[in-house]
């Protein structure tokens, strides 16, 4: 019985990854001051859902909602996800 290699994973020479820097009082990780949210598709629809429907702010669209929410939260591709 013979089983193929996995391909192997490269990095590109060009493209440079770094972590940024989180920092974690009281057992929440936070960016830059805002809370970080993990790779939760759920939870990250909640919040804007919360922040879009919210009645005290109106409709405030797609522009706004996304103010609000970069003031307060932060994951990876935040402004492509809104």
């Amino acid at each position: 019985m013979s089983f193929a290699k996995p391909p192997r994973l490269e990095s590109s020479p060009t493209k440079k990854t770094s972590l940024p820097r989180l920092d974690r009082p009281s057992g929440l990780t936070f960016y830059k001051g805002r809370l970080y949210i993990p790779a939760d598709l759920d939870i990250r629809q909640s919040i804007i859902t919360l922040l879009h429907d919210t009645p005290s702010v109106g409709h405030p669209g797609h522009l706004k909602t996304g103010i609000l929410s970069k003031r307060q939260f932060y994951w990876p591709g935040i402004t492509v996800y809104i």
